[in-house]
């Protein structure tokens, strides 16, 4: 049976046009009509919401997200990966990359087995957002930018462990992060960037001290992403410069952006704007399964950390341990920053990520022809709605 779900008197923001006034028709899981103007009633049992001329916008993606409310990918439960896949829409998210921290080589083996569980019997189900794979952050990690990392279980870029990760996973590893310059094979033709692309993942680089020498030679073998830029890597020192500075200027390089004005100042997110271009810009959270939870203690992978206000940092340490950002909350702030420019705003929030992901050719903007993946905000642009592949998975 057809189902027509219409969206009237809205701001229509799309990643090439804005139509100030108009409806968007959804038709079962799809897009079918884009229009400016008045709805024309023509379409029988439709369901018609009225947005009252606030905006829609596509659905964010979060392509690096390591949980929230209580669940993480950590857990090694499909029961948890349900629960979060089902909140998460709360604050606009309609796909994902669900993250794992380093841990034991067993307890990575246990987590990807329960993850490709859920993939192969949970993930079509409509009342939750779409997982789009697994986001590998550890263990292959620099000692000197481990950040909120166990020491111990830092290992070296392995392809071959990577290979077994991603058959225990049934082939659902989508970025695997890496300290190049920790790569036994960089430089030869089995180097580890090459290899993965070859195996089609995402390397990201990430928790490394390279050099922006180091991260050139990555670009050639193919490195076209950055993890959480300016968290867990070499600086910006004009005399030994690093993995920010080659980032920041390298066009290859599409950078990972936390902007919870915490891990990343509103003006250098600004700065990374002005610089970058919306283009090259990812917005995640990075955020860990305390999130929307009281103060307290919890863990991130197998550390001890605390929650406070709006931080986790690790028990033994205080650095920061992960986000609590949101994705909404996120949005507002490149809002501010980009003086609203809401087309921008969509890019780095939504459609640049599914480029990344490969998946842009069905999800990520709206575009007649794409999936529902849709948010509709409120006047103070707070989540309304939010819509995953046709189906009303949230509403406020």
């Amino acid at each position: 049976m057809t189902k027509i779900l219409v969206l009237t008197n809205a701001k229509i923001v799309s990643t090439n046009n804005i139509i100030e006034n108009g409806f968007l028709v959804i038709e079962n899981n799809l897009i079918k009509e884009i229009k400016s103007g008045k709805y024309n009633q023509n379409y029988n049992d439709a369901k018609v919401i009225d947005c009252q001329n606030q905006a829609i916008i596509p659905g964010f993606i979060d392509c690096h997200v390591h949980g929230g409310y209580g669940y993480s990918l950590m857990d090694g439960i499909v029961e948890s990966i349900v629960n979060f896949a089902q909140l998460v829409p709360q604050e606009g998210v309609t796909k994902f990359c669900y993250a794992t921290v380093t841990a034991s080589t067993k307890e990575i083996d246990k987590i990807l087995l329960a993850f490709a569980q859920y993939m192969k019997t949970e993930n079509g189900i409509a009342n939750r957002a779409r997982i789009v794979g697994a986001y590998l952050e550890g263990p292959f990690i620099s000692h000197e930018q481990k950040g909120a990392h166990t020491e111990s279980l830092i290992n070296i870029p392995d392809t071959k462990l990577v290979a077994t990760w991603n058959k225990i996973s049934n082939n659902n590893i989508k970025f695997v992060v890496y300290a190049t310059e920790l790569d036994p094979n960089f430089n030869n033709n089995k180097n580890f960037t090459s290899t993965l692309i070859a195996n089609n993942i995402i390397p990201t680089l990430g928790h490394s001290n390279a050099t922006l020498q180091q991260v050139s030679q990555a670009v050639q073998q193919g490195l076209t992403h950055v993890t959480h830029l300016y968290n867990g890597m070499s600086g910006y020192d004009h005399r030994n410069p690093g993995v920010v500075p080659a980032a920041l200027y390298y066009d290859e390089i599409v950078a990972e952006l936390i902007c919870d004005g915490i891990h990343v100042n509103l003006d250098i997110v600004a700065l990374t704007y002005k610089i970058k271009g919306a283009n090259k810009i990812c917005m995640i959270t990075d955020a860990m399964s305390a999130k929307g939870l009281p103060d307290g203690d919890y863990f991130l992978g197998p550390l001890p950390v605390i929650k406070k206000d709006n931080q986790v940092v690790v028990k033994s340490t205080g650095k920061l341990a992960g986000s609590l950002a949101t994705m909404i909350a996120g949005f507002k702030n490149l809002l501010r920053v980009t003086n609203n420019n809401w087309q921008d705003c969509v890019k780095m929030a939504s459609y640049n990520s599914a480029k990344q992901l490969g998946i842009d050719s069905i999800t990520g903007d709206l575009v007649v022809g794409l999936l529902a993946d849709i948010v509709v905000l409120d006047k103070n642009n707070d989540i309304l709605l939010t819509i995953c592949e046709g189906n009303i998975v949230y509403q406020s």
